[in-house]
């Protein structure tokens, strides 16, 4: 039997594109694949009793309760900056090193600290005060960037807050008024 010289050609021919197609698949079923990582930075302590941790601790039971386990769907990442605000920067820019795939920032000045390392790791914060005025978010609706979370409307409530302490200790004698504390540093905070 005798095979013509075009056919043998087209034989190779269809033979090389299909190589080369399953070669690609190939390849990314022998690669390892990497569970994704998040990195918690929080101000607080890494031991109870902490309030901090106690957050930090339900956050990641909310992962698991949604079936994200860790050491089997992801890995979490924990920092700690032990109340110590300077620290934050450094323990940020340790995660990102780790290249994290997210990052959980529990308060606003870790959210402020992870917005500094980076501007392309995605950032949840967690209990943030004014993400608009902090700077972190352009506004709630839209926050654009890479930053997203959590926030308590502390000019909404605080008012409520002051005449519910009105209410519960009128005719006290050693009542006369209410003050909500809070961190004053930024100058867009106003009395109300």
């Amino acid at each position: 039997m005798r095979v013509r010289e075009g056919s043998l050609r087209r034989r190779e021919f269809i033979t090389l594109i299909g190589g080369a197609t399953a070669w690609p698949l190939a390849a990314r079923a022998q690669q390892s694949t990497k569970m994704p990582a998040i990195g918690v930075l929080s101000p607080g302590r890494s031991e109870p009793p902490d309030s901090s941790l106690d957050l930090v601790n339900a956050f990641l039971q909310g992962l698991q309760g949604l079936g994200y386990i860790e050491g089997r769907i992801i890995t979490v990442e924990r920092q700690f900056a032990q109340w110590q605000q300077a620290r934050l920067r450094e323990l940020d820019a340790d995660l990102v090193a780790r290249k994290v795939d997210v990052l959980v920032a529990n308060s606003t000045t870790a959210a402020l600290a992870a917005k500094e390392a980076t501007g392309t790791i995605p950032i949840v914060a967690i209990s943030m005060a004014d993400p608009v005025a902090d700077e972190l978010v352009a506004s709630l609706a839209r926050p654009g960037g890479n930053v997203t979370g959590t926030t308590f409307p502390v000019r909404s409530w605080s008012p409520n807050a002051c005449s519910c302490c009105a209410r519960s200790f009128r005719g006290s004698p050693a009542w006369r008024r209410c003050g909500i504390p809070m961190r004053t540093a930024n100058a867009r905070w106003q009395a109300w």
